[in-house]
């Protein structure tokens, strides 16, 4: 991706991740989740926070990131923060699409 829409605008850098994530085909029963997880995990990898990987299966692991908060001396500890979601999305098979939906053209 050039970093540019279909009509010539420049995406922002939050715009270019999402078209990133759409682009992967994470059909439930069809394609693996796991070319996106790692995906995602090597962006968390390199912003420096810590990952680990659980499977029952291997083409459909689960994501753990953590992001270690600081103790400061006569603070109060903040309570930690879950963020959940997934990564598989509903099969296309059949759908009436006018263009290919995994291109992610915006």
């Amino acid at each position: 991706m050039n970093g540019n829409n279909r009509y010539g605008q420049e995406l922002s850098p939050a715009d270019q991740l999402l078209v990133k994530l759409i682009q992967f085909d994470t059909s439930t029963g069809i394609s693996p989740e796991k070319p996106a997880m790692d995906y995602v995990r090597e962006l968390l990898e390199t912003a420096g926070i810590e990952t680990r990987t659980f499977a029952k299966d291997e083409d459909r692991p689960n994501l753990l990131a953590v992001l270690r908060g600081e103790e400061k001396a006569g603070e109060e500890k903040l309570p930690a923060l879950l963020l959940y979601g997934h990564m598989d999305v509903v099969p296309v098979t059949g759908q009436n699409w006018k263009e290919e939906p995994y291109p992610a053209p915006i």
